[in-house]
């Protein structure tokens, strides 16, 4: 049974997902690369690179289905070995749409149940059935529980990847009733804004660690810089105001980082071209930061 991934390694493997083509705003396929650049000319820590998977053509919505999947087959196939190995990753994207291939890669190395905490404005839980756009970055959830294409849905294996009681949705405040009506229908946690702000992050944090500690044998974090309030966090296509402020949640993730049953970390929708005075890089670092530190406390 695979769990217990924290300090066991001495270096940060990451992998990158260098499409933006599931959003309609195509650029944040160049955040894995330009954080990549970053962090070599300003950071020290020994980093390998296990690939960066896509490749940008002129498909949209449905019709890039096919480089979708190719490139969530790529990006999971990493996943799944780093996990198998009991090395505690970094996977960077490139739209939302890489969830469906890093969640994917790590719940089938587990033996047993992986959990998902889910930081976003969004819930991005359409099946091309309900999605008003079409967009493939707003279907990840539903197809890690089983439901949307098969392309997308039978990655690494036919079987759903999560239960639906396994993920904790956190800050979500922009989304359509169908989506809506899906996650209630199938019983997924959900803490939106208003619960963050009446609790407190930590307070949330804390109870959503409780729960996966208790119910999954590992689980990850998928955090989607535009869960963070566009004053914080402006390098995003999908901004939404009334968003979690990084001062709050900054020290609650350095604490998750420690957690024992922590498999990995996934970073999305960072699109460098929309950043305003490196305020969206810098978050990144420093979340990067706290997960290198978590090996070597």
């Amino acid at each position: 049974m695979v769990q217990h991934y924290a300090r066991t390694m001495v270096q940060l493997d990451m992998v990158g997902y260098t499409l933006g083509m599931g959003s309609t705003d195509v650029r944040s396929a160049q955040g894995p690369s330009h954080i990549a650049k970053w962090l070599e000319l300003n950071c020290a820590w020994p980093i390998v690179w296990h690939g960066m998977f896509g490749d940008t053509t002129a498909a949209r919505q449905m019709q890039a289905l096919g480089d979708i999947q190719d490139a969530c087959q790529s990006l999971a196939q990493v996943t799944q070995q780093l996990t198998l190995s009991q090395k505690r990753w970094v996977a960077c994207g490139g739209d939302h749409s890489a969830a469906i291939g890093t969640w994917s890669g790590a719940a089938s190395a587990i033996d047993g149940p992986l959990g998902l905490i889910w930081f976003d404005a969004h819930l991005d839980a359409h099946t091309p059935e309900t999605s008003h756009t079409k967009n493939i970055h707003g279907m990840p959830i539903a197809c890690l529980l089983g439901h949307g294409p098969a392309e997308l849905t039978a990655i690494q294996n036919p079987h759903p990847k999560l239960k639906p009681e396994h993920i904790h949705y956190i800050g979500v405040r922009d989304y359509e009733a169908e989506e809506m009506d899906f996650v209630r229908s199938q019983g997924v946690n959900l803490y939106p804004i208003e619960a963050v702000q009446t609790h407190g992050f930590s307070n949330v944090l804390t109870q959503v660690c409780r729960d996966l500690q208790n119910t999954t044998v590992g689980f990850g974090l998928s955090f989607d810089v535009d869960g963070l309030d566009p004053s914080d966090a402006p390098g995003v296509a999908t901004t939404v105001d009334n968003g979690m402020r990084w001062a709050e949640v900054a020290p609650a993730i350095n604490q998750l980082f420690s957690h024992p049953k922590l498999v990995g970390l996934e970073i999305v929708e960072y699109n460098p071209d929309l950043d305003v005075d490196g305020k969206t890089l810098a978050i990144v670092t420093e979340l990067l930061g706290y997960y290198w530190q978590s090996y070597h406390m």
